[in-house]
């Protein structure tokens, strides 16, 4: 019983280390995705949505229509991501690779 228990143990804690590798490596490439976005599109982010919401209110308290209108851009792409991801990974949560290969193709498109 000892020895299964210890068993069980060591796979937790090799999935979490798992675990905590994959979001450490998802948050990089966050911090990264964020870095180029904010120096190529007028100071705005690409995955920290509070800052660019408070972008828009600042644009749209000083009638700034050309940040508003990327701003609003910017958080709808968001949310239309954010929807697509959550549709997709209900939809097939044994597919999981595949939607993050997906999900890398379009980056990769999108920084061609």
């Amino acid at each position: 019983m000892a020895d299964r228990k210890a068993g069980l143990r060591r796979r937790e804690y090799h999935r979490t280390a798992r675990q905590l590798a994959f979001a450490t490596g998802l948050t990089g490439v966050a911090g990264y995705l964020d870095a180029i976005g904010f120096a190529e599109l007028n100071n705005l982010f690409v995955s920290f949505m509070s800052g660019n919401t408070t972008r828009l209110g600042t644009a749209i308290a000083n009638g700034d229509l050309a940040v508003v209108g990327l701003s609003a851009r910017i958080i709808g792409a968001f949310l239309v991501g954010a929807a697509l991801g959550g549709f997709i990974s209900v939809r097939a949560r044994h597919v999981i690779r595949r939607v993050l290969q997906f999900e890398i193709a379009l980056l990769v498109a999108a920084c061609a």
